[in-house]
């Protein structure tokens, strides 16, 4: 049955659910409607043609077919046909899509029904278990600290001391000062050298302790994990391994290689390591889901002052950065920050 939505009348309209959270929609449009856009398309051609004789935007139609052929201008007029197509197609039959679709053209010709179809994944459906109720028996076990060691107290000390080595007039590590209490009230932080390895100790203890409240929100996350039931497409894991990439040749290149040299020295390619995170990038892309799903179904908001102070400090780390993808960016991570501790207070 011939339907009209957004001025574009579709024939006949398929779509096909596929694996991984992906759809195809095929549709067949009207070949009146294809010869209605025939002269839009040949505008935005001729606006756009240079040929030597012709002033730009004034070349003739006729012209303009010897040069690139009548099936080129059906071309240009199918491409915006099924630009508004997908938008009222997604529309009318609520499809939630993600990502770049892929168009494919089945039947193109003078005086027949334009044919295309188009595969874009989805924002998969997922399913989460009894996440409250999960995050309460993990809040309940004692949080494990790892106690301070002397070693640790030691190497911190010795950390600051080489901090504060000057260096010889080759370059070279001079003297390192002695922890006294001359040296520690230099600092400008601490009252005596008691003080200060009380301070460094308590600032030990204090990481500790966090990594130990991280420790425990992961083990949260995966038990929540294991009780979801979702699709994950292609695009969110690529997605996940396109950061994960780019922070690695960030570090690579921070240690003073080329992306050339690390690849010859371990014996690998991009698409090797790609392989093998393939896995660890699916379930990020899978917690990121979960953390979403919770702050959809919990109306948790990340704090819009927030968000906006969070993305000008990435920006002003990253100068070349995006500004939307900086909003983005800070807004899922001060989202993710409040699910979290929303979980940390089912006890």
């Amino acid at each position: 049955m011939t339907k009209t939505i957004h001025k574009i009348t579709w024939k006949s309209l398929e779509i096909k659910k596929l694996a991984g959270s992906e759809a195809e929609i095929l549709c067949t449009i009207e070949s009146s409607v294809l010869n209605s856009f025939r002269g839009k398309a040949l505008k935005e051609i001729q606006e756009n043609m240079e040929i030597p004789g012709f002033r730009k935007g004034k070349v003739p139609e006729k012209v303009i077919i010897q040069k690139i052929g009548e099936l080129a201008i059906l071309q240009e007029a199918a491409e915006m046909i099924i630009g508004e197509a997908y938008l009222a197609i997604i529309e009318d039959k609520k499809i939630d899509p993600i990502g770049r679709p892929e168009v494919n053209i089945l039947k193109l010709a003078p005086g027949n029904d334009l044919e295309f179809s188009i595969k874009t994944a989805l924002v998969p459906e997922i399913t989460l278990p009894d996440y409250k109720k999960i995050a309460g028996i993990e809040m309940k076990k004692e949080l494990v600290v790892e106690d301070l060691t002397e070693k640790e107290l030691d190497a911190a000390f010795k950390e600051i001391q080489g901090f504060y080595t000057p260096k010889t007039a080759d370059g070279k590590p001079g003297v390192a000062p002695l922890l006294t209490e001359e040296f520690v009230k230099s600092l400008g932080q601490f009252e005596s050298l008691e003080d200060f390895k009380k301070k460094i100790g308590d600032n030990i203890k204090k990481d500790k302790k966090e990594k130990a409240e991280e420790k425990r929100r992961i083990a949260i996350l995966e038990k929540i994990l294991e009780g979801t039931k979702t699709e994950i497409p292609k695009i969110l894991v690529e997605s996940e391994l396109d950061k994960m990439f780019s922070q690695f040749e960030a570090d690579v290149k921070a240690a003073g290689l080329t992306m050339k040299e690390y690849f010859e020295k371990v014996k690998k390619t991009e698409a090797d390591i790609r392989k093998e995170w393939e896995d660890g990038a699916k379930k990020k892309a899978t917690m990121q889901l979960i953390l979403n799903e919770m702050a959809k179904l919990e109306k948790i908001i990340a704090d819009e002052t927030e968000v906006h102070e969070f993305a000008h400090q990435v920006l002003a780390e990253y100068k070349d950065a995006d500004h939307r993808a900086a909003h983005v960016y800070a807004e899922t991570m001060l989202t993710n920050k409040k699910v979290l501790m929303f979980l940390e207070e089912q006890k």
